[in-house]
């Protein structure tokens, strides 16, 4: 179904190295970004919480627009139409060391779209890397589905050195497959940034979709930001900073 064909990028900072404090910012955004009230909200957000990194889910890109974003960005679609392309996008003011594509083994229903997963890696200036996980990770499959998509992100994820950062909208919704979370966050060694008003974050049967994850860097602040139902998720702003050690 619209399965896509292609998946823009646009490299435009090449030449600019990521800073060792940095900020992001991750919201499932429900196809809301060609709209004028989002980008207003997005503008605003932006003011406040300035972010060097955008990490969406549910993006839509109109295909006429894909060399006029202002951002360095790379996507991993999972839905194209005569118009758009559909899925995660990673946006940033600093160049990409390397970009990976991945669709979920597994459709959604057995019939609909596959699910995206973009990974990305950034290097400071001491060479020091920062790879970028931005899920949206597959629903309306059994748990067992649900356990392998996550083993075949482990296997990809392994054997990264450096600096990591594990993001998105997980659906995670039954108790089956936040088990599984667990165990996959504890396989790799992964810290869980518990936001400020975290009761902004999407929750279905009392169980938070939104998630971030990390290692080899040090939290600075993490909040969940009320931004008045522009989409069906808030965002969650992150600012970190990296150890030379690490």
């Amino acid at each position: 179904m619209f399965k896509a064909k292609k998946s823009p990028s646009n490299l435009l900072h090449q030449n600019v190295f990521l800073p060792k404090t940095f900020s992001l910012l991750v919201w499932n955004i429900h196809k809301e970004n060609n709209k004028k009230n989002f980008n207003d909200t997005l503008k605003k957000l932006n003011q406040e919480h300035p972010s060097n990194i955008w990490m969406f889910q549910e993006y839509q890109l109109k295909k006429k627009d894909v060399k006029s974003l202002e951002r360095s960005y790379a996507m991993s679609c999972n839905m194209e139409t005569f118009k758009y392309y559909y899925g995660v996008f990673t946006a940033s003011d600093m160049c990409f060391d390397k970009v990976h594509l991945h669709l979920t083994d597994m459709r959604e229903l057995h019939f609909i779209s596959h699910k995206s997963t973009l990974i990305t890696e950034h290097i400071t200036t001491d060479g020091i890397s920062l790879t970028l996980v931005n899920i949206h990770a597959v629903n309306f499959v059994s748990a067992r589905a649900f356990d392998a998509e996550l083993q075949n992100l482990y296997n990809m994820l392994l054997y990264i050195k450096g600096a990591l950062i594990l993001t998105g909208d997980f659906n995670n919704w039954s108790k089956n497959r936040v088990k599984s979370m667990k165990m996959f966050q504890e396989k790799l060694r992964l810290q869980k940034a518990v936001p400020e008003s975290d009761h902004h974050i999407k929750c279905v049967f009392n169980k938070p979709l939104d998630h971030l994850f990390y290692k080899g860097l040090s939290l600075q602040k993490a909040a969940a930001i009320d931004t008045c139902n522009i989409s069906d998720h808030n965002p969650i702003y992150a600012k970190f900073s990296i150890d030379p050690a690490d």
